[in-house]
């Protein structure tokens, strides 16, 4: 089931990663080969933390244009972000798990552009 990947695989997968496994060897990362890339030897780089690396998720905001803003308290206590472009809508904790919120909704809707 994919929701029992962590949020960071998923994400990954709809950006069109491929071969995405579990490194026991690789200090307990996952790995795999990121799209439009050909396997040269048996190394695979490591999936980013696009759920907490701003290094890895930014270029992404920049690239979707998504907007970031404040959603407010919805429920006391907690704190809700929201990602948006065109219509779709991503809310999360942090800004980086909203904008992870989004691309999985624009993927599942097909409306994730890929490159």
């Amino acid at each position: 089931m994919a929701e029992d990947k962590p949020l960071h695989v998923r994400v990954a997968e709809a950006l069109g990663w491929t071969q995405i496994q579990y490194a026991r060897n690789f200090l307990g990362v996952y790995v795999g080969r990121p799209p439009g890339e050909l396997q040269v030897g048996y190394e695979s780089p490591p999936v980013p933390r696009y759920d907490t690396n701003w290094a890895a998720t930014g270029p992404l905001i920049e690239r979707l244009t998504i907007a970031l803003g404040w959603a407010g308290d919805n429920v006391p206590g907690q704190q809700r972000w929201a990602a948006m472009p065109g219509g779709f809508y991503g809310h999360g904790e942090t800004t980086l798990l909203a904008v992870c919120a989004l691309i999985l909704a624009l993927s599942e809707a097909g409306k994730l552009p890929r490159g």
